[in-house]
């Protein structure tokens, strides 16, 4: 922890008396406050009075509970949430807005008015100015939104220094004598009212100025953003390397969306390994946006309805849903093994469906904590969520607690600090879900996880400050602090000052009349003015920079910072140059272990072992003998590979009924018919069992209406082809390929005349010339034709099962026989042979390659080779070491549908 910078001696006077200090943001008095304590601790004392440093948001809280415990006032200060809700009542009242889908944007623009026209006391100015249709409709929704305020006898947060106003006014809340403000950029209207108010009660408000900066500030240009937040990192660096208790400021004006680049940066430059790190962000974040609630959102949703995949995905190997250390890995292979290849129609999961997949899974996973905790969710599920009955939002606030620790998301004895603050954090969330009950109002599960999923967006979370030595602000927060040095990202002309927008539901002349921002430009550049001010009075370094380039073009430095700077420098005129990184000599070893081969000769996988060694050794080994292959992705319906499969199935279940071209061309149009639909049917019987919806059967519908076209023309193509028997489908054997013994699945084999044919068929695209050269592309066909036992072999055919209206079914291929193939494509009975041993040598020659261990990374075709390879990772190729070949055959078997 670094030492806070030192108090200002007027301060620390007024907190040594006891005097109240008003800040203009938490920020300010939570540091004033630190550095106090500090002091008092560096003077050697035990206990201390605490000094009376609030926010302005704190003192007006405070005042309104010392009015309260008064007894003075019984109305209700509503919350934003309560608050929210009125505005949502009012709207939806209204018959204008019957086509509004959702009303929560506009009630949040209805409040930012209200709190606008308060702030400069414009509720008399409003109703007599005359403006847009929305000004007016919004004049009639603050009159039904007073009106239900009195009905309760509440009121809203924006009209809370009024109401302190007029109590001070009547002498019921008494007010310090001596008030020292600081770190304020401007004062509203209403302000201004409730201080003079407290003047006349005999409070004197003193105005303390920061200290001005004893140099200029300089302004840096940087060539992009990257370089700038990079340069601001090495600077922070080297001040603290030179003066280790600095204490550093890096303000950005859009601090949300740098937030990353800047976490990063400054995290690699700053970080030092094992060390607590130097630098915080003073901004918080969306409660919704922190894992732990995230996961807590997701499991709540999860009761209601179905779960997209890759959330439950994420849930199941997430440690904040039922875990268990010894069960992690099984999860993880529960996902890999059986979630990411269960066949769906639509990539989301329910509670139900997971809990199925868990029990009926054959491999029968070791998941007891999981299994325990989806029992306890689905009790609480059945017991009070799918009744459908609507309760309190105290009731509902009660389930998610229950449902929660059911799930096992809350552990607080193995907590973090972090996950600490984040559950307290959470709590307040789920009590202000409880205070909607302030009308009696009840509502569903969905409505109130909605209403809690918008507390949560809404609810700020900025963990506990470890007061690092640098500390990353948005521009207003850093108004009232003080630091040693500052640096100021972003200072362009489109950035700083930000462009402020006017409230669509407040006239325009009234806006600019008062001054409110957005709608008038002089007041804006005031307050850009003042901001700019503020910031150069907060340290005795202080830095502006911008980018020169960005993805909008060319940049400018801000008119406002070209004002104040006294010079523009570059990064290098700023900081040494960085000393070249001189790398470490390697070491060089012959690696001449030799790889065992593989404990069982018996291979899964059939063809696509001999497949991937042809197309890179290295692959090979890594996918079939270490097993390390991509996750498989989830796609809304069926992919192209089960659309094969269903191609597949229904031609066998097809030809079993019919065995020969004679059969089919004596059917009837309505016996084929009904024979085909039967088919089909039979292969989506699976499909239809698993679906559950209406848009699940309307898709299936539609796969058998595809199937049904394409089929009948490759059935209608199939009678012009000379006579043949179907002999064999979908014949599994095992072949012996060399060492190996490969699994192989033939599609079909077909007699004609003396001669046996093996076909293969194929939905996509498909070429022969993958059957050739030392490292085929698709050795599939060819090694069936090696290792078939089927006598008198006479060709191999890729079946082109295609649309007639796209590209017309046809067949491919070698044969010997001008009766299975044209002549254009026929070779002679001794060069078919010919070929035969060549296939047998070259797939050999793969299959001893594989078993001996061949792992050299040579792709056969760099880069088309590595373009869907998962193994890039492990192989760390080198680019340049490869030789790009664009004049090569495109052959995609290994991406058809019918594989």
């Amino acid at each position: 922890m670094n030492e806070p910078a030192a108090l200002s001696p007027l301060l620390h006077a007024a907190m040594e008396k006891g005097e109240t200090i008003v800040t203009g943001n938490e920020r300010a008095a939570r540091t004033l406050r630190q550095r106090f304590d500090h002091l008092n601790q560096a003077l050697g004392l035990t206990s201390w009075q605490p000094p009376s440093v609030l926010s302005w948001d704190a003192w007006m809280a405070s005042l309104w509970r010392d009015l309260l415990l008064s007894g003075n006032t019984t109305e209700i200060l509503l919350n934003r949430t309560q608050e929210h809700d009125l505005w949502l009542s009012v709207l939806r009242r209204d018959s204008n807005l019957d086509t509004l889908r959702s009303f929560d944007s506009l009630a949040d623009l209805a409040s930012d008015a209200l709190g606008l026209t308060c702030s400069f006391n414009a509720e008399e100015d409003l109703q007599r100015t005359a403006g847009s249709s929305d000004a007016r409709a919004f004049r009639r929704w603050l009159a039904d939104f007073n009106r239900l305020c009195r009905s309760i006898d509440s009121f809203p947060i924006a009209r809370l220094e009024e109401k302190l106003t007029t109590a001070i006014r009547a002498g019921h809340l008494p007010t310090p004598s001596t008030i020292h403000l600081l770190g304020f950029l401007s004062i509203t209207p209403q302000q201004k009212l409730l201080m003079e108010a407290a003047r006349h009660a005999g409070t004197s408000f003193i105005t303390e100025p920061q200290s001005p900066a004893s140099n200029g500030p300089i302004l840096l240009a940087a060539r992009d953003h990257r370089d700038e937040v990079l340069c601001a990192a090495r600077w922070a660096k080297h001040l603290l390397e030179t003066q280790p208790d600095a204490q550093i400021a890096i303000v950005a004006p859009a601090l949300e969306t740098q937030r990353w680049l800047i976490e990063h940066t400054f995290g690699r430059v700053l970080v030092p390994a094992n060390a607590a790190p130097l630098f915080e962000f003073s901004l918080g974040f969306p409660l919704s946006q922190a894992p732990r609630l995230a996961a807590a959102l997701d499991l709540l949703r999860w009761a209601a309805e179905p779960l997209p995949l890759a959330n439950a995905t994420a849930l199941l190997l997430s440690r904040h849903f039922a875990d268990d250390a010894g069960e992690r890995g099984h999860r993880a292979e529960f996902d890999a093994g059986c979630l990411r290849r269960a066949h769906r129609l639509r990539p989301e999961l329910t509670l139900v469906e997971l809990q199925t997949l868990l029990v009926s899974n054959p491999k029968k996973y070791p998941l007891s904590r999981l299994q325990a905790c989806l029992s306890a969710m689905r009790r609480l599920q059945a017991a009070y969520i799918e009744t459908g009955l609507k309760r309190t939002h105290e009731d509902w606030a009660t389930l998610f607690r229950e449902y929660l620790q059911a799930a096992g998301w809350s552990t607080p004895e193995r907590e973090t600090s972090l996950e600490f603050q984040l559950r307290r954090k959470w709590e307040s969330a789920l009590d202000e879900l409880s205070t909607l009950d302030f009308r009696g109002a009840r509502s569903t599960y969905l409505e109130a996880l909605s209403q809690l999923t918008r507390i949560a967006n809404e609810t700020t979370f900025a963990p506990k400050t470890r007061q690092a030595p640098i500390q990353i602000l948005g521009t207003l927060e850093s108004a009232g602090c003080t630091f040693d040095a500052l640096w100021f990202l972003g200072a362009t002309d489109l950035a700083w000052p930000p462009a402020a927008t006017a409230n669509p539901l407040l006239p325009r002349l009234l806006q600019q009349s008062l001054g409110m921002p957005g709608a008038d430009r002089p007041t804006d550049l005031a307050f850009a003015r003042a901001a700019t001010s503020s910031i150069v009075a907060s340290a005795t370094q202080i830095i502006f920079s911008y980018a020169r380039e960005a993805a909008e073009g060319t940049q400018r430095p801000s008119a406002l910072v070209q004002e104040l700077a006294s010079a523009e420098i570059s990064v290098n005129d700023l900081l040494p140059q960085e000393l070249p990184r001189t790398p470490l000599p390697l070491d060089r070893f012959a690696d001449v272990t030799p790889i065992p081969p593989p404990a069982n000769p018996r291979l899964p996988g059939g063809a696509r072992v001999l497949e991937l060694q042809a197309a890179c050794g290295f692959r090979a080994f890594a996918e079939l003998r270490l097993g390390s292959v991509e996750l498989r992705g989830v796609r809304l319906g069926m992919g192209a590979g089960e659309r094969g499969t269903l191609v597949h199935e229904s031609l066998e279940q097809f030809w079993i009924h019919t065995r020969t071209q004679a059969a089919l061309r004596a059917m009837s149009s309505a016996e084929r018919d009904a024979l085909l639909q039967e088919a089909i049917g039979v292969s989506l019987r699976e499909a239809r069992q698993q679906s559950s919806a209406s848009w699940d059967f309307a898709y299936i519908e539609l796969q058998r209406e595809r199937l049904t076209s394409l089929l009948n023309d490759w059935l209608d193509f199939e009678l012009t082809r000379a006579p043949f028997q179907v002999l064999e489908h979908e014949k599994t054997r095992l072949a012996p390929c060399g060492p190996l013994l490969l699994k192989t699945r033939i599609d079909r084999v077909d007699q004609i005349g003396d001669r046996s044919v093996l076909m293969d068929y194929k939905t996509g695209v498909a070429n022969r010339a993958g059957w050739d050269g030392t490292r085929p592309d698709a050795p599939q066909l060819p090694l069936y034709a090696i290792t078939s036992p089927i006598e008198n072999l006479g060709g191999l055919l890729y079946a082109h099962v295609r649309s007639a209206e796209r590209k017309k079914p046809h067949i491919t291929g070698k044969a010997d026989s001008e009766a299975i193939l044209s002549a254009r494509m026929q070779v002679s009975p001794e060069e078919f042979q010919e070929q035969l041993a060549i296939w047998h040598s070259v797939l050999t020659t793969l299959a001893e390659a594989f078993y001996s261990g061949d792992v050299d990374t040579q792709p056969k075709l760099f880069p088309k080779t590595c373009t869907h390879c998962g193994q890039r990772i492990l192989c760390r190729i080198d680019p340049l070491t490869m030789e790009e070949e664009d004049d090569v055959a495109d052959v995609e078997g290994s991406h058809d549908e019918a594989g």
